[in-house]
């Protein structure tokens, strides 16, 4: 049977929708030669699954990142307006930035690590951005040959294959998904620890799911010696720490207690809503005025409360399974650990498979309203340690929940009435309440440390995750992970440390600052905290001129006198003191370079 003519002029849609579709394939098979590159960088697989997951993900990727222009943008225009002299101009420049883009990408993770994003956009040279352009044109001229080939040879008749081919690679993508739904149920290090080296690559997990559907049974934790070997050899990518840490202290180190709040304004440490705490600050502690956490979620910030890295790094350890070196060092050190949350660790939070992938997560107290889950977790951790028979020094963690909720007993007195009678007013209310409850749940805590005679011994630390909004700039946000204002970042920061007397500290601290203290002044590690961590000694440090902070979507360089703000997609806004966005400003070279030096810094 002789093939249907190709005839733009009579129908110039199915003309079209052909001739870029096949356009844009063919621009996807070379994407897919160009992506090859980055797996020059990952450890190469010794297992028939991980070795079928890598080229179904990179084959179903780059199809997908190849193709999803063409469904999305080229065929709306076609259907909407099909002008031959208008279409295949514009799809030949888009498939030749595209490849353009991607070729600076695999230049930029080459160097760094990390991939392309807006503020690398921000700071690149005029040479970086000569080389892209000089690419671009090449791509442009091929492109056009090749479309005028493709032009010319389906006037000849209809190609075949088009289907076959759409199949495979949609297999490809459907396959790697799976594949990945099943390693990261399993903690299967091969396969979960590919996704960073594919930009844009956000594989599909389920756990919650299958477990909630007895799909798949999802496996615990396994701490044993074939998974240890697997995540040594997949870390490669990470350089974690940089060097060795040195720890040596003659004297038996301190305890440490943890003690962690969720959605904890840094204002709230006062003597109206917080007396027990604010009287143990005036007298027994050292209090930090303004600190920040690193995240604006209960993930992110606790990730950069324990690595003392930023939040960017989440993903990769996360994949890993890997702890933080700080645990690494209280393990060789002997010390015991109590860990205890009035809420599982595993979502959102990721803590079992990021800073407690090692340990044991002591089981969170039973079903129950998160007021009476907190008052509950106290009680856990008193017989916890009226159970140690050890003289081996402790870790203690403790998370407590209700006031992310802004719960407190029924019967609890109102010690902050409503501003108002507004839904917002109302909410401002319950959380000032709930505030002065876990005041007193934290002062049980401190009282049976004094009776058991440990604050002699233990380094108390109290601070959040993460802040709360209430609409405090005008701009409607209320609740947590929404930007990265004062509200939503700075945290307090209380720190009991014997043999220090108390004081009131003004310069800007941060979280990443926790472990270099820990790892200093308790473990007597000598090493240079740049070896393990982008922050400093609380008490030795120079205040932070930047901080990068994250969320579960974006992240932003944190400054002073403004926040610039990565969004998806690669947006980037910059922000004030009253984070409303600022016209004509220009993004802080400088600031940006070291914030991405950060980046990419523990990265091979």
């Amino acid at each position: 049977m002789t093939a249907r003519p190709f005839s733009p002029d009579h129908r110039p849609r199915p003309a079209l929708l052909r001739w870029t579709g096949w356009l844009f394939a063919a621009n996807t098979l070379l994407m897919l030669l160009l992506g090859l590159r980055y797996l020059f960088y990952a450890p190469w697989p010794t297992d028939v699954i991980t070795a079928v997951y890598m080229v179904c993900a990179v084959v179903g990727h780059f199809a997908l990142l190849g193709m999803l222009p063409w469904l999305l943008i080229v065929v709306p225009l076609v259907l909407l307006w099909p002008r031959p002299a208008i279409i295949r101009p514009l799809a030949t420049v888009m498939v030749a930035l595209m490849l353009a883009v991607l070729l600076l990408d695999t230049l930029v993770f080459a160097e760094n690590r990390f991939h392309f994003n807006a503020l690398t956009v921000a700071i690149l040279g005029w040479k970086t951005w000569g080389f892209g352009a000089f690419y671009a044109l090449i791509f442009l001229l091929l492109f056009f040959l090749l479309g005028r080939m493709l032009w010319a040879a389906l006037a000849r008749g209809r190609p075949r294959g088009g289907g076959l081919l759409a199949a495979g690679l949609f297999g490809c993508l459907l396959a790697a998904h799976v594949i990945h739904i099943w390693g990261d149920a399993r903690y299967f290090v091969p396969v979960t620890s590919f996704s960073p080296y594919l930009p844009l690559y956000e594989p599909v997990t389920a756990k919650s799911f299958l477990e909630r559907h007895d799909l798949m049974h999802v496996a615990p934790r396994q701490n044993d010696g074939a998974l240890a070997a697997a995540v040594s050899r997949h870390s490669q990518r990470l350089d974690y720490p940089e060097k060795v840490l040195v720890c040596n202290r003659d004297d038996p180190p301190l305890n440490v207690l943890l003690v962690v709040v969720d959605a904890l304004r840094g204002d709230s440490l006062n003597r109206r809503l917080m007396p027990r705490l604010s009287a143990f600050a005036r007298d027994r502690a050292l209090r930090f005025d303004h600190h920040f956490s690193g995240g604006n979620s209960s993930r992110m910030g606790l990730f950069s409360l324990f690595y003392g890295l930023p939040s960017t790094y989440w993903e990769d350890f996360y994949n890993l399974n890997r702890g933080p070196v700080l645990f690494d060092r209280m393990q060789v050190a002997g010390y015991d650990f109590g860990l205890f949350s009035s809420k599982p660790l595993v979502h959102p939070t990721g803590l079992d498979r990021t800073a407690f992938a090692d340990l044991t997560i002591q089981p969170h107290p039973a079903q129950a309203p998160d007021y009476e889950q907190d008052r509950r977790l106290n009680q856990l951790w008193f017989n916890w340690l009226d159970a140690r028979h050890s003289e081996r020094p402790f870790f203690g963690f403790l998370f407590y929940d209700s006031l992310n909720g802004r719960e407190f007993p029924p019967d609890y007195p109102h010690i902050a009435e409503a501003d108002g009678d507004s839904a917002l007013a109302r909410k401002r209310g319950d959380y000032r309440t709930s505030v002065h409850f876990l005041d007193s749940l934290v002062g049980e805590v401190l009282d049976d440390l004094e009776q058991r005679g440990r604050l002699r011994d233990t380094v108390v630390m109290m601070t959040a995750d993460h802040g709360q909004s209430f609409d405090d700039y005008g701009l409607g946000y209320v609740g947590y992970g929404s930007n990265f204002s004062d509200a939503q970042l700075h945290v307090p920061l209380v720190v009991h440390w014997p043999g220090r007397e108390p004081a009131r500290i003004e310069r800007r601290t941060a979280h990443v600052d926790v472990p270099p203290t820990l790892l200093t002044g308790v473990l007597g590690c000598s090493n240079a905290p740049s070896d393990y961590s982008v922050g400093s000694d609380l008490f030795a440090g120079q205040p932070w001129d930047w901080l990068v902070a994250g969320s579960y979507s974006e992240y932003a360089v944190v400054q002073p006198d403004r926040v610039t703000v990565v969004k998806p997609g690669g947006y980037v806004e910059v922000r004030g003191d009253d984070y409303r966005v600022l016209e004509d400003v220009r993004v802080d070279r400088a600031r940006i370079e070291q914030a991405l030096q950060a980046m990419g810094r523990f990265y091979r």
